[in-house]
């Protein structure tokens, strides 16, 4: 499988590689400078190997994509905040955004590299996660409710975009519907699956792939009832996929069961329709896996013709009395490679090319069951020592519920399944937990750790204040203060262990003054530039005071400001609480430059002809419909109106420059002429005379040649826009909704 391990590879150092372009950090959620992600991405365009942080809550759907749209994205981690208190995001059946694409979607990813972690996602009507031809991680994440738990890959990829994924660590609950929904649907270029665990699906396979290489590894799948299947693999002679690749899938120490149904419990087809082209040819390789399925009709592996088949070391317990059998409409369920020291239940017809195979009428593990059993071998198992150690794949670690793994030990032979013997299956959980922090003053909320060995499944918590928890991972918040002994139980089916700590975390009663801190984004470039402050200040301040560096000042605990003029500036913070105060004073933090210029916009104006009756020189600064309104003056027997405006650049020189204004009068027509004044005459030179015979707005875009002599020593630009002449006694009122020049140095 080398195009997995080159995947691996290439993503570690696309996504993780610290030689890459630092990252810019978004922080979302109540108290924070955005108050969700689709707060953030109408402002914010995310770049390469940026981390969108999400606190705790509940939040919308949303879509981040590449090419307009919510945001250009690439290399885009989302994370959360607090791994221990996973964010919620609830599609709720519907999109809360309506420039969605498929709004019943949580996630509809249209971008290059992404990774996601610690997240719960709910509600989705269509997909739970969408991916649309962009590369993806998804790690440690619970999605449940939905109509597809994840789509996406190659199936709508364009010709640059391969659409691989990896999923570890995640929980697939209560997802698909009827027989074309399901909780995992890869179509991707290469899909790697390792430590997963799918339950209570509500329809379709509770694995189906259609990915051109795929490794499915250490996982816990529980398809299902009403005949859905465990798993598939098909399909990837599709019309939008290439066709001159063969498909492969690696299978190696997953954990599977199934209940009822008459259709093939597992699949392997390589034809889009029955009967279909065949054009490529599909390779299923199946190492060390516990299949176990009750009530079943079908046989235990369906395929077609181009359907290649390799098992080793498997347990297949079932009640099927056909091992293989073909798909409905094909000529033969293709071949059957030689396969080793498989265990299959007695009365289950078998292939010529099985070899070794062990045959009883129960495998003897610990508790074989549906949906969720345990599966190690118990004492006197047939498949202990019973495995073919010389075929290649074996595996070297196993599923360790729920969603994780542990290393497989090595004791003699190989054994038969996902399993390796240790003496009659799981040992007792030992229990053992960290809180962090351990002491503070009231209200403090302590963040609760399991670390208790030999997979616990279940757990109970005493915080000491009669507060009480059954969740792996609590938090809980201490109100009084005192000392508190702290107690966990952790369970599995072999036993519980109780480890007790006692006066295991302080709270006093006093509190301390803030410890002031902060970030800006980004810290330098060119002027203006706006510089987004985050208060990171310790110890719960109440208030904020901040200075800037160019007399600029801010009371909120998140600002955000504008510097015009190339320059270093220093910032301080200063933090409140009821306890104190703490200053933090970061000398030359923000560095401005006069860089490659821009578009520039006025400070300052000046009224020569008319009055002003609304807005101001801000007003002008875009085109929104927010307007300066100037009331026209009567000069020689004509109403007109004469505004200039003063424009800081922070540029030393010009060697491009350009005027436009948006405006419209009252009354038309009238005659507007623009000039710009010149710092070596002394004098304004017209560069623009034009009549305005709309009461509309009307663009003027104003090329301005030789545009050296039109800065001053400082960085000054001036315009001055004459409108009118043309109304004769008619007064009229001039609405300016947008002037700014494009000048670069």
């Amino acid at each position: 499988m080398t195009r997995s391990l080159m995947f691996i590879a290439v993503l570690c150092c696309v996504v993780l590689s610290p030689c890459v372009a630092l990252a810019a950090e978004y922080h979302v959620g109540a108290g924070q400078p955005y108050a969700t992600v689709n707060d953030l991405l109408l402002v914010v365009t995310l770049g390469d190997n940026d981390i969108v942080w999400v606190h705790p809550g509940t939040y919308p759907n949303f879509w981040i994509k590449e090419g307009g749209g919510s945001s250009q994205s690439s290399a885009v981690q989302i994370l959360a905040w607090d791994p221990n208190n996973k964010p919620v995001f609830d599609a709720a059946g519907a999109s809360n955004c309506a420039q969605f694409e498929d709004p019943e979607s949580v996630y509809g990813m249209v971008g290059k590299w992404f990774l996601i972690e610690d997240l719960e996602i709910t509600g989705a009507a269509s997909r739970g996660i969408y991916n649309v031809s962009c590369n993806i991680i998804v790690r440690n994440c619970y999605m449940h409710d939905n109509h597809n738990g994840y789509m996406g890959g190659w199936h709508n990829a364009r010709t640059d975009e391969r659409g691989d994924a990896i999923f570890e660590y995640n929980e697939f609950n209560r997802c698909g519907s009827g027989a074309f929904a399901h909780p995992m649907y890869m179509e991707g270029y290469i899909a790697e699956v390792r430590y997963n665990w799918l339950h209570d699906s509500t329809g379709g396979n509770s694995y189906k792939d259609r990915s051109l290489d795929s490794i499915l590894e250490y996982n816990y799948i529980s398809a299902g009832g009403d005949g859905y299947r465990a798993f598939e693999f098909c399909g990837f002679d599709d019309n939008q996929m290439p066709s001159s690749q063969d498909q492969y899938a690696m299978v190696i120490g997953n954990v599977i069961t199934q209940n009822g149904g008459g259709n093939p419990w597992l699949f392997m087809s390589n034809e889009r329709t029955e009967g279909g082209r065949g054009k490529n040819v599909g390779y299923m390789t199946m190492v060390n896996n516990s299949c176990y399925g009750e009530n079943l009709t079908g046989p235990v592996i369906a395929g077609d013709k181009v359907a290649h088949t390799t098992l080793h070391n498997n347990i297949f317990h079932t009640n099927c009395t056909r091992m293989f059998d073909k798909l409905q409409g094909q000529r033969s369920y293709g071949v059957v490679n030689t396969s080793y020291n498989n265990w299959v239940t007695s009365g289950c017809t078998l292939e010529p090319a099985m070899v070794d195979t062990v045959v009883g009428s129960n495998p003897g593990w610990v508790n074989g069951a549906w949906p969720l059993g345990d599966f190690h071998l118990a004492t006197g198992s047939q498949c202990i020592d019973a495995g073919k150690d010389s075929v290649a794949n074996l595996p070297t670690k196993e599923y360790s519920h729920p969603a994780d793994w542990t290393a497989r030990p090595v004791n003699g032979a190989i054994d038969i399944g996902a399993y390796e013997y240790t003496g009659g299956g799981p040992q007792p959980p030992v229990a053992e937990f960290i809180g962090n922090p351990t002491n503070g003053s009231a209200p403090l909320t302590v963040y609760f750790t399991d670390q208790s060995t030999n997979s616990p499944t279940s757990w109970d918590w005493t915080f000491g204040d009669s507060g009480t928890s059954d969740v792996q991972h609590p938090s809980h918040e201490y109100t009084t203060a005192n000392s508190y002994t702290v107690g966990l139980t952790a369970y599995n089916s072999a036993g519980q262990d109780t480890e007790t700590k006692v006066d295991y975390i302080t709270v006093t009663s006093g509190g301390q003054a803030p410890v002031a801190d902060f970030v800006g984004v980004p810290t330098n470039g060119n002027a203006p530039l706006t510089v987004d402050f985050t208060d990171q200040s310790s110890n719960n301040p109440t208030s904020w005071d901040w200075t800037f560096g160019d007399g600029g000042t801010a009371d909120v605990q998140h600002p955000s400001h504008q510097y015009t003029a190339a320059d270093s500036y220093t910032v301080a913070l200063t933090a409140t609480n009821s306890y104190g105060q703490d200053t933090e004073t970061k000398v030359d933090y923000i560095t401005v430059t006069t860089g490659g210029g821009g578009d520039y916009f006025c400070s300052s104006l000046s009224v020569e002809g008319g009055s002003v009756i609304g807005g101001d020189h801000a007003s002008v600064h875009s085109s929104d419909d927010v307007y300066l309104e100037v009331d026209a003056a009567k000069l020689s027997g004509k109403y007109t109106t004469k505004i200039t405006y003063y424009i800081d650049t922070g540029l030393s020189s010009l060697s491009s420059l350009s005027v436009t204004t948006e405006t419209h009068p009252s009354a038309a027509p009238q005659r507007q002429r623009i000039s710009v004044y010149n710092f070596t005459t002394s004098e304004f030179d017209r560069v623009n005379d034009r009549d305005l015979t709309t009461t509309s707005d009307t663009t003027t875009v104003v090329p301005v040649s030789s545009p050296a002599n039109y800065i001053s020593p400082t960085g000054e630009v001036r315009v001055h826009v004459r409108t009118g002449d043309k109304s004769g006694k008619t007064d009229w009122i001039h609405y300016v909704d947008l002037v700014k020049i494009t000048a670069a140095p």
